[in-house]
């Protein structure tokens, strides 16, 4: 049953739900072009640092859309 999974947390809207509009895939294309031209310009060191910075933006976007889901239900 749906609630159950959600009620049990096996359901993860915010990495299960992707926009369809043209305008974010053209966005997310964007992105990943821009995280390899930033792979062939910067040092390792500097590239973890980007990788720390975008998993710690990925995790605050999550947390905010766990918020404003939860906020829903009140």
């Amino acid at each position: 049953m749906v609630l159950d999974d959600l009620y049990c947390g096996n359901i993860y809207p915010a990495e299960q739900v992707v926009p369809h509009e043209k305008e974010y895939r053209k966005l997310h294309r964007h992105t990943g072009e821009l995280l390899t031209e930033l792979e062939e310009k910067l040092s390792k060191e500097q590239m973890e640092l980007v990788n720390q910075f975008h998993t710690h933006v990925i995790d605050v976007h999550c947390m905010e859309l766990e918020a404003h889901f939860q906020h829903g239900f009140s």
